[in-house]
């Protein structure tokens, strides 16, 4: 059962589910209540989460919300890339004998032992554009 609030102004958090972009939730809302709606941050179509919707006069509030920035919990699986470099895509380029020493053997690495390899030059981050654009 669902249940329908008509609100005129406001901050709206909409859990967003994996597969639908930010802009398909912003156009269902506006089709469901009409009137102004914008988003405070993209969520990427493979992510879910809390997207923060402003609903009429709100959507003025919106621009300080936006810099307060975003986090994402993800998985890292050594020795394998795809062809959209993202979970999306098709594996290509598996070093078999690299996955092999990691998976099954119970690797887990924690966040500090990682910004520790960061800050000390082992390990190098990186962040690539998507190859598709959604």
């Amino acid at each position: 059962m669902s249940a329908t609030v008509a609100v005129e102004s406001g901050i709206l958090l909409y859990d967003k589910p994996k597969g639908v972009t930010s802009h398909d939730i912003v156009d269902r809302v506006r089709r469901e209540r009409g009137g102004k709606v914008g988003h405070a941050g993209t969520l990427d179509p493979d992510a879910t989460g809390v997207l923060l919707l402003g609903v009429g006069r709100a959507t003025k509030l919106l621009r300080y919300l936006s810099p307060l920035g975003k986090a994402y919990v993800g998985e890292v699986v050594f020795g394998v890339e795809t062809s959209t470099l993202d979970a999306a895509g098709a594996r290509a380029g598996i070093d078999v004998a690299r996955m092999m020493s990691y998976e099954g053997h119970g690797l887990r690495v924690s966040s500090s032992e990682v910004r520790a390899a960061l800050a000390a030059g082992d390990l190098r981050q990186t962040e690539a554009d998507e190859l598709i654009s959604v």
